[in-house]
């Protein structure tokens, strides 16, 4: 029998402490830790945090990877961004959460962007996608069948025009439900020639638990 290591990885928590703050809750020399041991900081886990929730977020990380991949290779701009919307709305499980997001742009008006978008969110397991048209209101597709998803598996509404307010921020409601995209923007253009391409096509057609982040 043979046995050992198939794989590692590490994570890093959101939240620190630094050095110095705990040198002095122990009644410990700064400089022991700072000079000696060459540290700044010592990572905490937050309370919603543990083994199940660290592994949840590489899973996602890697499917937001993949996600990427195939609208880029769709030929479709794409600009990552930072969100938060009340997830469950109007249920007894709403909350608050953060989630990263992707602004997809197609700029060579191929009129494939919404039926792509359905199918991506069904795919990956959305509660809905928002699409909307230079100039006219969006509308929030329902591409999931959780019973607290909305709006619904298949079910459209209706929204306004965007708003985009100071420092990149862009907002929407739809019956009072916040969809706030704000900093941390990344844009990845259209891929137009076959070496760029390449890369986008031959990571789409791989299982996410295969990419690495």
């Amino acid at each position: 029998m043979e046995f050992g290591i198939d794989a590692i990885d590490y994570y890093l928590p959101n939240i620190a402490l630094p050095i110095v703050s705990l040198a002095e809750k122990r009644d410990i020399i700064p400089a022991k830790l700072e000079k000696g041991l060459g540290l700044k900081y010592m990572g905490l886990a937050d309370v919603n945090e543990d083994t199940a929730s660290m592994a949840a977020r590489k899973e996602k990380q890697q499917r937001n990877k993949l996600l990427l991949s195939k609208l880029r290779a769709r030929g479709y701009s794409v600009t990552s961004i930072k969100g938060s919307y009340i997830e469950n709305y109007g249920t007894p499980n709403a909350r608050e959460v953060g989630e990263s997001s992707f602004f997809v742009a197609d700029l060579q008006d191929k009129g494939t962007l919404l039926n792509d978008l359905k199918k991506f969110g069904k795919e990956f397991d959305q509660d809905s996608i928002l699409f909307g048209k230079a100039g006219s209101g969006g509308k929030l597709v329902g591409t999931n069948t959780c019973p607290d998803g909305y709006p619904g598996m298949g079910k459209e509404v209706r929204m306004g025009a965007a708003i985009f307010g100071k420092d990149g921020e862009f907002m929407s409601k739809v019956r009072g439900r916040p969809f706030i995209f704000s900093e941390d923007m990344e844009t990845y253009g259209v891929a137009k020639y076959p070496s760029e391409l390449r890369g986008p096509v031959m990571q789409s057609e791989k299982d996410w638990k295969d990419l690495d982040v």
